[in-house]
């Protein structure tokens, strides 16, 4: 018999943090991840979207459970740089203080910004975890625990953790568990559900439909905003970036366009993503087009590459931390949403882990004017301590 352990995360994008805030250590280094798992994962044809924050958080949950070299290679791949008896406080830490930055009322003169974050702990009620890990969960990952009926009811628990999600997510992320994931042997699921929706600092002109070339030269007719504001811009070599942010200055937007967008994305892993966060602010009239599209993938085979190899496997696993169990995990799902418009940016995301018991430059005075129309690449960061907390790739902004 295999008894499934699925760990759920969604996402949204998160905000960035203020530069009077108190600094605190980034738990994982998460450019390092985000730019590894993007290596892999860009061969997928078309438009991308991501969370490495979304991913990352949901393997953290899964690595607290781990031991031996399952636990060392999870700690590779997710660049873990803390102690494991500093992690879990780090990460309590990191997240409330996103959480205090992220999250305003709305006013006459401040538009509403939201972020939230929500984690639950649904398990099989009649099995027996380890006392330490629910206990870690609820105190530093602010956890809610509730018990279902797997076995004899699969279908009712899917649809309370898919209502759970949607409701966290406000609605963008529908029936997250399919059909025949849940079954007599599940055992566990851990979710994560963020949320975030802010206005840009300063609105976009909605300019109607503008050209856009696509990569195979095509050009479509692709609706496009443009504003005029004082931006952190940089020039490097075979691309231009730009920093747009959101109302408060506590996140940004990054827009890379390279002059070859494959060769850029060969070259990432090596040269690091562009340090726009110390660029001078220069006066840019910014085109681009808006664009909404929901993506999903397995990232299994990603992280398997990446070198994390025994979690997978039934034979070599070992999350003796959750359970007195034979663990492994079976696969790791994602699914993402992004919708960016004149006014502003919403994101929402999904991480499945699903895990199994075996029993076998210048500063220029006239403004520099991008124009956005042909493929591009971005990613949604904290402005103190460069988080990456999406990353995406649009090659076709009318595809959703």
């Amino acid at each position: 018999m295999r008894m499934l352990f699925v760990v759920l995360l969604f996402i949204v994008a998160l905000p960035v943090l203020s530069a009077q805030e108190p600094m605190i250590t980034p738990p994982t280094d998460s450019q390092a991840f985000a730019l590894d798992l993007y290596d892999v994962i860009r061969a997928e044809e078309g438009n991308l979207f991501f969370s490495p924050y979304s991913i990352n958080t949901a393997l953290l949950m899964t690595y607290i459970g781990a031991r031996e070299n399952t636990a060392q290679q999870m700690r590779d791949v997710l660049h873990i740089r803390a102690d494991d008896p500093l992690l879990n406080q780090l990460v309590n830490d990191y997240t409330q203080l996103i959480l205090a930055n992220n999250n305003a009322d709305k006013t006459e003169y401040n538009p509403e910004r939201i972020f939230t974050v929500s984690n639950n702990l649904w398990i099989q009620q009649d099995f027996a975890l380890l006392p330490t890990y629910p206990q870690t969960l609820t105190e530093f990952y602010n956890a809610q625990i509730v018990p279902l009926n797997f076995r004899n009811d699969p279908q009712g628990s899917r649809q309370q953790i898919n209502d759970t999600v949607a409701e966290q997510t406000r609605q963008r992320i529908q029936d997250l568990i399919p059909d025949g994931i849940i079954n007599a042997d599940t055992r566990l699921i851990l979710t994560n559900a963020i949320y975030f929706k802010a206005n840009w600092a300063k609105k976009f002109e909605n300019l109607g439909d503008k050209p856009f070339t696509l990569a195979d030269s095509t050009v479509i007719d692709a609706p496009a905003m443009r504003v005029l504001s004082d931006l952190r811009y940089l020039a490097g070599d075979g691309f231009i970036a730009v920093a747009v942010p959101y109302d408060g200055y506590q996140a940004q937007m990054v827009i890379i366009l390279p002059d070859d967008l494959t060769a850029y994305e060969t070259a990432l892993p090596q040269t690091g993503l562009p340090n726009v966060h110390d660029a001078r602010l220069t006066p840019v009239r910014l085109t681009m087009p808006k664009f909404e599209f929901t993506r999903d993938f397995s990232l299994s085979d990603a992280l398997i590459t990446l070198g994390m190899t025994d979690a997978f496997d039934q034979n070599l696993a070992n999350f003796r931390n959750i359970a007195d169990a034979d663990l492994f995990i079976q696969e790791v799902l994602h699914k993402a949403f992004i919708a960016v418009d004149e006014f502003g940016s919403e994101a929402a995301a999904a991480t499945a882990v699903i895990i199994g018991v075996t029993s076998a430059m210048p500063n220029p005075q006239a403004p520099i004017d991008i124009v956005v129309d042909k493929p591009f690449l971005f990613y949604i960061q904290d402005t103190t301590t460069a988080e990456i907390l999406f990353m995406g790739r649009v090659m076709n902004p009318t595809e959703r």
